[in-house]
């Protein structure tokens, strides 16, 4: 039986839509007749949620080396990357938000070592490519793909209405704090509401104090981290996803609420919201950091029970496109072009002949010279070795009465 080729999703313990679809396309191609996918978490807390657990970046490396021929996924496991540089390791750089500082500086600087790009969006896709046009023929657009239920099976209400976020509670690009404005104004308009904030994240505890202090009246609830496996019944147990991010690739959360028909009501974020929502149809947007928008529209729905049924259905309709089942396939695709790539890259042609050296690419032509070296090294050492021990049994058979002491 021919060995499935391992590829390797790295991430860390931690909250993220990243995780989130590590996990289900794994599921999803755990019968793949070419590829076993596993999961890779490196940290201290890594243990017991993934396939290959290690403590260091060292032995994620090293762990990675000893696979090969292995296709490699850092995500945002930076370092990885280097990996990509060792004998039988292909990496594949994903990029997973429209964001300078978190995606497309860092790709650009792993450049070299990078078989393949995937942007989870047509903006990510787009804005890559000006970091690195001249492989812009080595980048695709693969929207993330979630688990859709076969059929879509709840109720709608609106006394009161049920709001969720599930997600990072940070500040950077999640923009939490917004939420308190929003609140206030939800109360000040008198529409009867329920709001779970699910997830982790610096600004947890901070957010749910400063809630309880300034509007005590409000049914806000905060939840800690609910494992994948269990999101499913909670997304069915809501009617409105709320998202206030000034930024994100394409919303892992908003697409599995919507897979589940939860209406969502989200900004006007840079990238993954204008290829997935038809405004007023199966979601509603607002612009950026508008609190007062956001709170019209959930008023809106909290009078038009019917609005808000009919935008459900129409977002479990959109999802359909983006079934983890469809993903996967897409996915294996490119995993044939990754494996296929070819490892002796024309660098002068790619990068033309009066282009500085990449640090990386010095680094790769050190760590080639040293091998060759390090070979070279051992051959003179096996010669030295073999030609010693020929000397050593030529003068013990030429010793007087050597002859004689073998035959007794």
């Amino acid at each position: 039986m021919n060995r499935k080729l391992p590829v390797i999703i790295a991430g860390t313990n931690c909250l993220s839509g990243v995780n989130s679809w590590a996990v289900q396309l794994r599921s999803a191609m755990a019968d793949h007749p070419r590829y076993d996918v596993r999961t890779l978490y490196v940290g201290p807390e890594a243990a017991t949620n993934a396939d290959i657990a290690v403590q260091t970046l060292q032995e994620a490396h090293e762990t990675v080396r000893d696979m090969a021929p292995v296709v490699v996924v850092p995500n945002y496991v930076w370092s990885l990357y280097l990996t990509g540089f060792e004998p039988g390791v292909r990496c594949v750089g994903m990029c997973h938000a429209d964001s300078d500082e978190q995606y497309y500086r860092p790709l650009s600087w792993y450049e070299p070592a990078i078989a393949k790009f995937i942007a989870v969006s047509k903006e990510c896709d787009e804005r890559l490519a000006k970091y690195v046009s001249f492989r812009a023929q080595d980048i695709v657009t693969l929207p993330y793909g979630v688990c859709i239920p076969s059929s879509l099976n709840r109720t709608y209400q609106t006394e009161p209405l049920r709001l969720i976020y599930a997600g990072r509670v940070t500040q950077p690009q999640k923009r939490v704090w917004d939420f308190v404005p929003l609140v206030e104004l939800l109360l000040r308009a008198k529409v009867p509401f329920m709001f779970d904030i699910v997830g982790e994240g610096d600004e947890f505890a901070p957010l749910q104090q400063v809630l309880r202090a300034r509007v005590p009246a409000a049914d806000v609830f905060f939840h800690p981290r609910v494992p994948h496996a269990a999101m499913a019944a909670k997304w069915l147990e809501h009617d409105i996803f709320l998202q206030v991010s000034d930024f994100e690739g394409t919303s892992v959360s908003m697409l599995e609420a919507m897979a589940h028909g939860v209406v969502p009501v989200v900004t006007a974020a840079s990238s993954g919201i204008a290829g997935v929502i038809d405004p007023g149809d199966n979601g509603f947007v607002v612009p950026i950091g508008d609190m007062a928008a956001m709170a019209k529209v959930i008023a809106q729905l909290a009078g038009d029970q019917s609005l808000l049924a009919d935008a459900g259905r129409a977002a479990y309709r959109t999802v359909q496109v983006y079934s983890m089942d469809l993903y996967a396939r897409k996915f294996a695709r490119i995993l044939d072009e990754v494996v296929a790539v070819d490892e002796n890259v024309d660098y002068q042609k790619r990068y033309g002949i009066f282009s500085p050296t990449h640090p990386l690419l010095v680094q790769r032509q050190l760590i080639e010279r040293q091998r060759l070296e390090f070979d070279e090294l051992n051959q003179r050492l096996v010669k030295r070795l073999l030609k010693g021990g020929l000397k050593r049994w030529r003068r013990s058979k030429s010793q007087p009465g050597s002859s004689n002491k073998q035959a007794a």
